[in-house]
């Protein structure tokens, strides 16, 4: 048991040292969501908002990691209708400086890792197909995603940051099939309904924030 304890700490200084060395940082940030779902017939921009705060941890002048809690108004125009779907997303991304953040606190930086996300707030207002009755949202759609994110952004020495992002999704949003029913006379006939596409997110960022360590 000592012996196990022991190696622990062994292990556990080098990465103790490498911490003390390093800096955390905080950034709340909130911005605007330009979104849309691939492959959708006809579909356009659908604008939204951001916002939610990130951790970055810098383990050289210039290379560092980031992640956090963003929550992120998502979905599609398309055919009259704007389906909303919110995700809470987690990004997971290297973070790199194209100066010596050390010495000059400011300047340029690059982002690019995955994001995984949940749904949050989904449109409960159902919408008409080519089958009658009202499609629900929930019952055509998963409820995750994960993309893949790159992202540029700018630090001014007062800690004031401007970033954009793109998150191009890797996932099918989309259930391979669902339900709907149609109606002759008095009886219903259910139908089970395979898809062969698959749908994805595809959003554009543009964001504000305040960086200050800790």
């Amino acid at each position: 048991m000592k012996k196990t304890i022991l190696l622990i700490m062994l292990t556990a200084l080098p990465l103790l040292s490498a911490s003390a060395q390093g800096e955390f940082a905080l950034t709340p940030r909130a911005g605007l969501n330009l979104a849309t779902i691939t492959s959708t017939k006809g579909s356009s921009i659908k604008p939204g908002l951001n916002f939610g705060v990130v951790a970055d941890y810098m383990f050289t002048s210039q290379w560092g990691v980031e992640s956090g809690l963003m929550y992120s108004m998502q979905g599609a125009t398309f055919s009259g209708l704007s389906p909303s779907i919110d995700y809470l997303n987690i990004p997971l991304l290297a973070k790199f400086y194209l100066t010596d953040y050390y010495t000059e606190s400011m300047g340029f930086y690059v982002v690019a890792g995955p994001q995984f996300g949940l749904v949050g707030i989904m449109d409960k207002v159902g919408y008409t197909t080519g089958y009658e009755g009202k499609l629900m949202p929930d019952a055509i759609t998963k409820g995750f995603d994960y993309a893949a994110v790159v992202g540029v952004g700018y630090e001014l020495e007062s800690g004031l940051a401007l970033s954009a992002h793109i998150n191009w999704g890797l996932a099918n949003i989309a259930k391979d099939s669902f339900k709907a029913y149609t109606t002759t006379g008095q009886s219903t006939t259910e139908q089970v309904i395979k898809r062969d596409k698959s749908y994805s997110n595809f959003v554009f960022q543009l964001n504000f924030g305040y960086r200050f360590t800790l």
